[in-house]
C-alpha cells in the first residue's frame, strides 16, 4: 500500500484494510492500520495458507487475531468476513 499512500492522503480517500492481502505481502498490519486510522471504513478479513489468500480465517495466527480484535474495538468501520465454505464459517463462529 505504501506506493499509493500519497494518493490516498492527497485526495482524502477512505481505505479498505484487506488483512489477508497485507499478510500475504508481509506488510505490517499495525503500521498500516495506524497510518490510515480514521480513514479505514472496511476491514476485509480472510486467511492465508501456504502463500494463498482468500482462505479460511482459521489459518490466522492467534497473534493476528488478537491484533485484529484490538483494531476492530477502536474503529467504527465495517468488518467484511470472507467465508469460503459453511464448514469454515462454523469453525470461526464457535
Amino acid at each position: 500500500m505504501a506506493w499509493i499512500d500519497d494518493i490516498i492522503d492527497a485526495f482524502g480517500f477512505n481505505v479498505c484494510l484487506d488483512v489477508g492481502h497485507l499478510i500475504l505481502e508481509n506488510t505490517p498490519l499495525l503500521n498500516t492500520h495506524n497510518h490510515h486510522c480514521g480513514r479505514i471504513t472496511i476491514f476485509h478479513l480472510h486467511g492465508v495458507k501456504a502463500g494463498r489468500d482468500h482462505q479460511s480465517m482459521n489459518h490466522l495466527s492467534e497473534a493476528v487475531w488478537n491484533l485484529l480484535l484490538d483494531m476492530l474495538k477502536g474503529d467504527q468501520g465495517i468488518a467484511s468476513i470472507e467465508v469460503v465454505s459453511f464448514d469454515h464459517l462454523k469453525k470461526i463462529a464457535i
